[in-house]
């Protein structure tokens, strides 16, 4: 007997069958780890046992060097300026020499492109960062924001520092 609005249920096909389903889980997995190690050998190399370790160095910031262009906006009224190549054989001893001083050290690094355009054949001191030239070695007084001294090589710096 069939009543109006009563629908048949139909019975599913096959059963479920668990054991296609578990390999069908475990073959994604199986791919993913694989593209993974592929991924991780190959592509990227992170995963390869490299002799290369990488090194972490711990950064330093060094206050004390400054740009080129920031010679005269220091904060301190008066204070020392070194403008020499830090790769210079006698950089660590003039720079120790110039540390001594009771005044704030400041280190222009010409080794550095950014720094290079206040090296000169000769020296043309002035008061503006775009117009000074100086040879290297080379020590500046500034005071209030204007060179009141300086000198230039060994000789002449040492004699500088020592006054």
């Amino acid at each position: 007997m069939k009543h109006k609005g009563q629908k048949r249920i139909q019975p599913l096909g096959e059963p479920i069958n668990y054991t296609k389903f578990i390999i069908a889980i475990v073959s994604v997995i199986f791919a993913i780890v694989a593209i993974y190690l592929y991924t991780g050998f190959f592509i990227t190399g992170e995963l390869r046992d490299n002799d290369e370790q990488t090194e972490i160095e711990s950064s330093i910031i060094n206050y004390s060097e400054i740009l080129a262009g920031s010679i005269f906006t220091r904060r301190a009224d008066t204070y020392h300026v070194l403008i020499m190549d830090s790769n210079d054989r006698n950089f660590n001893m003039i720079y120790g020499l110039a540390s001594m001083s009771e005044l704030p050290l400041y280190n222009v690094d010409t080794a550095k492109t950014v720094n290079q355009f206040i090296v000169g054949v000769e020296n043309n001191i002035a008061n503006d960062p775009n117009t000074l030239k100086v040879t290297t070695p080379s020590i500046l007084l500034i005071n209030e924001g204007r060179i009141t001294n300086h000198a230039s090589g060994l000789e002449d710096i040492r004699k500088f520092l020592s006054d």
